[in-house]
């Protein structure tokens, strides 16, 4: 459901302009997902984690209001997380056109407004800045999945250091290709 993949275009007003009942308010752009949802915990014994977009730039498009009451009817009919991100996050961080803050402001409105697990995505990748926010913030997760391809050892390097920054440069070239090869 997050950054630019299809189930965030179906939630995306900018996007949905369908007349039935999938399009038109939040229930009904999120309707095929909750139905997905329900499918899966009436018959799978799995962790269901959402991936929300905090909201757009697009005219018309998904704002931080319709993310949260999205996330409120994601929590109803059972996710046991959610995770916030941004469409296109990757480009919002690497190319500055988006400040941390407004991710991170989102976050502990979503802490404060759902009762599942919260996770906080995009960009994070120095040690002592995520250590800042954990201690901070009402924030307990962060996801993060380009410092591992650059550095499978981030994580044991921050246990036994405390600080530090991972070489990744958040270029997503092991997001673009098949191999997932860091080239920096």
């Amino acid at each position: 459901m997050g950054n630019n993949f299809y189930l965030s275009k179906m939630i995306n007003p900018y996007y949905n302009q369908r007349e039935d009942n999938y399009g038109g308010n939040v229930f009904n752009r999120l309707r095929l997902i909750l139905e997905l949802i329900k499918v899966m915990k009436d018959n799978l014994d799995l962790h269901i984690s959402c991936k929300v977009n905090t909201f757009d730039e697009r005219k018309d498009g998904f704002d931080a209001k319709e993310s949260i009451e999205a996330c409120k009817l994601l929590e109803k009919v059972g996710v046991d997380s959610i995770q916030v991100t941004r469409p296109l996050s990757p480009l919002y961080f690497t190319k500055k056109l988006s400040s941390e803050e407004e991710l991170i402001d989102y976050t502990n409105v979503l802490i404060d407004t759902v009762k599942v697990p919260v996770i906080v995505g995009g960009g994070f990748r120095n040690m002592e800045h995520m250590n800042e926010l954990l201690n901070r913030t009402n924030i307990e997760f962060m996801s993060m999945y380009r410092p591992f391809v650059a550095e499978n050892d981030f994580l044991k390097n921050w246990k036994e250091e405390g600080s530090g920054e991972s070489r990744c440069l958040m270029c997503n070239n092991c997001y673009r290709t098949k191999k997932s090869t860091c080239y920096h």
